[in-house]
């Protein structure tokens, strides 16, 4: 043998009349169970696909990411049949080769996990817009997973959410300022007021004192005078 300690299982089905059927078999080499234990994080996802050809059956997995961020196999199995008893067979046996006990700082995630939910609204949170877009999909969040809400709001949103950083406020006010000035806009002179306002944005955005109060009270202000001239 040339990985001793490798795991390997095969399971039959023998029908009444002596006739024998292949179930299940599990594959856990040494070498991958050690890379494993030394280098991987843990977090383990589970996953099965269709096995297609002569050799029909489901192909089962349980995968990591090593500290490359490559895909790191672990052990795999085939099975006649996804039910959630292979499911149980081959995640008992995963648990002896790796040593997990009962699992305590282990994550397994699967295609029913609703951590794939949790990750989309971690993405919606990050480029809401608004305070109010914020609020609501964190609210999402705390009902799905309170503990990662707590863990969200004991961080500044202001460092990782769009709906706090300060460039989105002044491209939400100067879009205000944009339509104030094509409201009152009497003329192709629209262009020239454009100008102006676009100098006087730039201007405004070296000094952080009165920022926004100068984009409404000097720039659409003079912009309108502007083209009122």
């Amino acid at each position: 043998m040339t990985n001793p300690g490798s795991t390997v299982k095969i399971d039959v089905d023998v029908m009444p009349h002596g006739t024998t059927y292949f179930s299940k078999f599990y594959v856990c080499f040494k070498g991958l169970k050690d890379g494993w234990i030394e280098g991987c994080r843990r977090v383990i996802g589970l996953d099965g696909c269709f096995l297609k050809g002569i050799c029909r059956g489901q192909l089962l997995s349980a995968i990591d990411r090593d500290a490359n961020n490559h895909i790191y196999p672990i052990v795999w199995a085939v099975v006649s049949v996804e039910s959630k008893e292979t499911w149980k067979w081959f995640i008992d046996l995963l648990i002896e080769d790796l040593g997990m006990g009962v699992g305590h700082g282990l994550t397994l995630i699967s295609d029913q996990h609703k951590g794939k939910l949790f990750r989309k609204l971690i993405w919606y949170v990050v480029a809401s817009t608004t305070p109010v877009k914020f609020e609501q999909h964190m609210n999402e969040i705390k009902k799905l997973e309170p503990l990662a809400y707590d863990h969200l709001m004991e961080r500044d949103p202001k460092t990782w959410s769009k709906a706090f950083f300060r460039l989105i406020g002044l491209v939400m006010h100067m879009k205000m300022v944009y339509l104030r000035v094509l409201t009152h806009c009497p003329s192709l002179r629209i262009f020239k007021g454009f100008g102006n306002l676009y100098h006087l944005v730039i201007n405004s955005m070296k000094s952080d004192l009165g920022m926004m109060h100068m984009l409404w009270k000097l720039v659409a202000g003079h912009v309108l005078v502007e083209l009122g001239s």
